[in-house]
């Protein structure tokens, strides 16, 4: 394959993987869901709008539900039965806030309308600086980290209206009435938030006589934990008969993208299987494949340890607090609560059916708590909060790391990245000097190993160079007979102590260090720490992000083909074009037969090269053209990573850059002892690839000889054969 042929072939190869994901994605796009009305109508008491139909739990939309209005708080009543019942809650829907303090983790925003949380903001403060917050919205701010918020439905809406909440306690199903009561739009009675907690109540009335039948109560409580939330729940039977009440209770929603490039948001659950944790995950794609029969989180009756909602650093996790001997947790979903609505990509959402095991008596109630962690996926702060979150034969939520493992690194490589980065830190306590500590430390392991490459790459050049002349006359010699021209070819390798595949050693340290690269960028996918992590405080101010020397604002600049790959571009990042540049010097600068003074130029060729050879010159020409060609193409890839990737490629090029400087200089000095002295005498001892050829062609000229003989004893006459080269 000549220098041309493979260029061509690249840029077809790259046309074709960028025209299939356009053509992917305009004619297969994920399947439309159901078609649904985007305004359900009023629920007329028997419906099911937003809770349990047999065995399914179906979504909610901002809908304009029975029982609450659009927040009215007085109730729809329903009509044509003695019995008819109606919803009542509170008239105000002003939001409480609940925590913020100086000592606390989380401030939560709660509204009346479901009794939801609207936002959540992580709070916790520095020790060393109480007035910053740990988690800030962005580097240049002191803004607490807004990790919760509402999910609109409808981006042209006044705010407060068609929006989606987390933690909503969404409708209420009376089993001996067949009937279904909508919880998500009625404003509850909310009490005041004093002393780190919030009070809600609902009640279902008979119209009749306005008398209370079921009593629904909510509280949420700051725990003395760190980023911990309880949230209680109590069903009470005020009515004069039995009543077997179902309860429908969302999980989290709303959680924001913290990754400009990739959507890592997933929804993960954990179950109990056997007396283990059995971890499993799913995108909102995945989901939205399955809206007509939600998966179950708790499949084959397991008992659901948690539900979680992830992005690239944080998450938000729910947790009943039940045991085997009561579990009033019927069934949970993970679904979708939105899919009518296009263009949206955060509405992946865990579903809770709450039931008693029998009718609840007159005067009975049901009471289900659960537990809520919102914050970092950090293993020390779990711990913090909770030993059993960092234990994953307890609770586990530490697991929710490993979604984010990436292919070509095996599991305790990140974790021993992790902490060679923390370890690093301690010391420099910056952690873009941690990362250049890290490449140090990781070439240097690999020295001797580049050392060799390099000089065994450039004597295998020089090698190849010398023999070529007598590769062409043999080429000529056995134009007519290429089994015997591969015989003699090898077993002049053999005979010259010549290893032809030496040069596919050049990119051992790369492959080596290519699985260390990768759980370097799963560290930095994951170490919470690294988000808004400066390195110099005016360019790269945060090192799990672009270093964005220059932005374009919000909605990015989408150049064609390019942002197919790495999405749209949002600023101008200098680092990936520096690593680049420095990548081309790597490739300039690696040791090159001819390169050094004093090196002898190869010999050319006595005779025409034939069509399919190619010379010493024309290889060493299309390896520095592919060089080229990735010297184009790692930046693109690299252009949306994370700065500190980028830096940690970045610095091992020009760690590279000096290496191969020093390589150099002892090459040149090796040729001049040798000009000095005079060439060594030749080793009678051969390498193992040289033996290896030269067993191979000796291999293949025996079983020749017995073919000739066979053909021989049969009658036929053997081909004829040219004399072997002496």
């Amino acid at each position: 394959m000549d220098t041309r042929r493979l260029i061509v072939f690249v840029l077809l190869a790259f046309t074709f993987v960028v025209t299939y994901q356009w053509i992917y994605n305009k004619f297969y796009p994920l399947p439309d869901p159901p078609p649904r009305s985007a305004q359900p109508a009023p629920d007329t008491g028997a419906g099911t709008s937003a809770g349990i139909d047999g065995d399914s739990i179906s979504g909610r939309a901002g809908s304009t539900a029975a029982g609450g209005g659009s927040g009215s708080g007085n109730g729809a009543s329903i009509t044509g039965d003695p019995d008819a019942a109606r919803l009542a809650g509170g008239d105000s829907a002003a939001p409480l806030i609940l925590g913020g303090g100086p000592s606390d983790t989380l401030r939560l925003e709660l509204i009346p309308r479901g009794a939801s949380v609207s936002r959540v903001w992580l709070t916790e403060r520095r020790a060393n600086k109480p007035d910053r917050y740990v988690h800030r919205q962005n580097p240049r701010t002191n803004d607490p980290y807004e990790l919760i918020s509402p999910l609109r439905l409808d981006r042209g809406a006044p705010p407060g209206e068609n929006e989606l909440y987390s933690l909503t306690t969404t409708a209420v199903r009376i089993g001996e009435w067949g009937r279904e009561f909508s919880l998500a739009d009625l404003n509850w009675v909310a009490h005041s938030a004093e002393a780190g907690v919030a009070h809600f109540s609902a009640a279902l009335r008979r119209v009749q006589d306005n008398a209370e039948l079921l009593r629904i109560s909510k509280s949420y409580a700051l725990a003395d934990r760190p980023f911990l939330l309880r949230m209680r729940l109590i069903l009470e039977n005020v009515s004069d008969a039995p009543l077997t009440p179902t309860l429908t209770q969302d999980g989290p929603i709303g959680i924001h993208d913290d990754d400009p490039t990739y959507d890592m948001r997933k929804l993960m659950w954990a179950r109990w299987v056997g007396g283990a944790l059995q971890f499993k995950h799913a995108s909102r794609s995945e989901l939205l494949k399955q809206i007509n029969d939600p998966r179950r989180l708790d499949a084959g009756g397991e008992r659901l340890a948690w539900a979680a909602l992830l992005n690239k650093y944080f998450g938000a996790f729910i947790r009943p607090l039940t045991t085997a001997q009561h579990d009033p947790v019927a069934r949970v979903v993970g679904t979708v609560a939105a899919p009518q609505v296009a263009g949206l990509v955060e509405d992946a959402i865990s579903r809770f059916a709450l039931a008693p095991p029998a009718a609840l008596a007159p005067g009975a109630s049901l009471e289900v708590n659960f537990e809520i962690y919102i914050g970092p996926k950090d293993e020390d702060i779990l711990r913090r909060s909770d030993p059993a979150f960092a234990d994953r034969g307890q609770l586990g939520f530490v697991a929710a790391r490993d979604v984010d493992q990436s292919c070509c690194t095996f599991q305790p490589l990140p974790g021993v990245m992790l902490w060679l980065l923390e370890t690093c830190h301690f010391f420099s306590r910056n952690y873009g000097i941690a990362i250049i500590m890290i490449v140090l430390i990781v070439r240097g392991l690999l020295h001797p190993l580049a050392v060799w490459q390099q000089k065994n790459m450039y004597r295998s050049q020089e090698a190849m160079a010398r023999i070529q002349p007598k590769i062409e006359a043999l080429k000529e010699k056995y134009a007519n007979d290429r089994v015997r021209l591969n015989q003699e070819i090898m077993r002049l390798w053999g005979e010259e102590n010549v290893n032809p595949a030496a040069m596919l050693f050049t990119m051992a340290p790369l492959f080596l260090q290519l699985p260390i690269l990768v759980a370097l960028w799963t560290a930095l996918s994951s170490d919470v720490n690294l988000r808004n992590a400066p390195f110099d405080g005016w360019w790269m101010v945060d090192l799990s992000a672009p270093d964005a020397l220059l932005r374009f604002g919000d909605g990015g600049v989408h150049i064609p083909l390019l942002s197919m790959l790495t999405g749209p571009i949002h600023s101008l990042n200098l680092l990936p074009i520096l690593m680049g540049v420095t990548m081309y010097l790597q490739q300039k600068y690696m040791p090159k037969p001819g390169q050094s003074q004093g090196a002898a130029q190869p010999p050319k060729p006595t005779t025409p090269r034939k069509s399919g050879g190619m010379t010493p010159e024309e290889t060493a020409r299309m390896q520095q053209q592919i060089g080229v060609m990735m010297c184009i193409m790692f930046p693109v890839m690299f252009y949306n990573m994370p700065s500190g990737l980028t830096l940690y490629w970045m610095a091992t090029n020009i760690f590279g850059i000096v290496e191969s400087l020093r390589i150099r200089a002892q090459i040149r000095e090796e040729k001049e002892r040798r000009a000095r002295e005079g060439p060594p005498p030749p080793s009678k001892r051969t390498g193992f690839m040289a033996r290896f050829f030269k067993y191979v062609a000796e291999q293949a000229e025996e079983l020749q000889k017995q073919a000739d003989q066979v053909a021989a004893k049969s009658g036929g006459q053997p081909p004829a054969r040219k004399p072997r080269r002496k």
